[in-house]
């Protein structure tokens, strides 16, 4: 059995981090004029906002480099965790007297079937279809995988990047689950030795064109940079996989870390339903950078201090649910 990478979990956790602080910043800019505002503060924003789309790409980056494999009761564990969450959730807007709809049902409880939480769908969709699309990449040639996948990455990280296309869907899961498989298969040298620079030099680029645009008031332009289809973030996040892949030791911090791993998956359902149906709200935050992050840490710890609490009190079912 393959021993973990204490780091690489640490690094699950950083990025679930930077994806919840993300969703903070996000709800303040999507609800104010920001975008149609200029000056520093507003290009200091959009710079700090565009390293924590880091989050998604890299999360999914490591899903792919190990591989994901379907289990019948790892589905059914991941979905009861989902429907719990919703149910909770639900009963949160029930309280609050909020409008409850056909529609908000479904993607309370029904995630998948709605498209709700497009993450964890489609993260659903990859196991199911895991066994095929292993069985097949390990028949392809490297040849044949390369050019399948310049195609692919010349679609997602051209065309919908410049044209502003859907950046959060199962294309986009799949290219980078792609891209992880191919790596760990052919490895890229120049990538692994200049790492620190490749990943300080592209997320410094980034940060400079988003403040750029943002302090002379061209924040709709910063929409471009902000998804999963940048490829200026897309090669970031394989140089970061890579230096935490790639270190020499496993500091304390990343073992005391890497112990919420297991969770990373519950807090991205649990505050994106909180997030979606108006329970938890992060616009009292103002687009305030040191307390999006300090509430983002509380948000990350909590949950997965709540995740554990289900675990326990659902583990004769797990249990159940183990011997599928």
């Amino acid at each position: 059995m393959m021993k973990r990478n204490l780091n690489i979990e640490a690094l699950r956790v950083y990025m679930m981090l930077l994806i919840v602080l993300l969703h903070a910043t996000g709800t303040y800019i999507d609800s104010q004029n920001i975008r149609s505002s200029f000056g520093f503060d507003v290009g200091w924003l959009f710079g700090y906002r565009s390293i924590t789309f880091l989050g998604v790409t890299t999360f999914a980056f490591i899903s792919g480099y190990y591989g994901v494999k379907l289990k019948l009761s790892k589905c059914l564990a991941m979905e009861l965790m989902a429907l719990t969450y919703g149910l909770v959730v639900l009963l949160l807007c029930v309280y609050k007297h909020a409008d409850i709809t056909f529609g908000s049902i479904r993607n309370y409880l029904f995630p998948i079937s709605s498209g709700n939480l497009w993450y964890f769908s489609c993260y659903m969709m990859l196991l199911i279809v895991s066994p095929m699309l292993n069985a097949g990449l390990e028949a392809i040639n490297k040849s044949a995988f390369k050019q399948s996948l310049l195609i692919f990455m010349f679609i997602v990280y051209g065309f919908r990047f410049i044209s502003g296309g859907a950046n959060c869907d199962f294309y986009v899961l799949l290219l980078i689950y792609l891209i992880g498989r191919y790596l760990r298969k052919y490895p890229i040298p120049f990538l692994i030795k200049y790492r620190m620079y490749i990943f300080i030099s592209l997320v410094l680029l980034n940060f400079i064109l988003a403040f750029c645009l943002g302090y002379l008031g061209l924040g709709k332009l910063v929409l471009l940079l902000e998804g999963n289809n940048n490829p200026i973030t897309g090669l970031a996040a394989v140089s970061l996989f890579y230096i935490f892949s790639y270190m020499k030791s496993e500091p304390n911090v990343n073992r005391l870390v890497s112990k919420l791993a297991p969770n990373m998956l519950a807090v991205y359902v649990f505050h994106e339903l909180l997030r979606g149906s108006g329970v938890f709200d992060f616009h009292f935050l103002n687009g305030q950078l040191l307390e999006s992050f300090a509430i983002s840490v509380l948000v990350v710890l909590i949950i997965s201090l709540v995740e554990r609490v289900r675990i326990f009190l659902f583990s004769p079912l797990l249990k159940l649910l183990n011997k599928i």
